[in-house]
């Protein structure tokens, strides 16, 4: 069981980290082509 709840934490620190800092790699990991379908704006 500690098994799960250590590969969950490390999960939700690694979420959480590229989310933070999206800012930093957007440029490179974002989608720049908002044509088409299921695209929202």
């Amino acid at each position: 069981m500690s098994v799960f709840l250590i590969a969950f934490g490390i999960s939700l620190v690694v979420t959480l980290l590229i989310v933070h800092h999206a800012h930093l790699h957007g440029h490179i990991t974002n989608d720049h082509d908002m044509e088409g379908v299921q695209k929202f704006q």
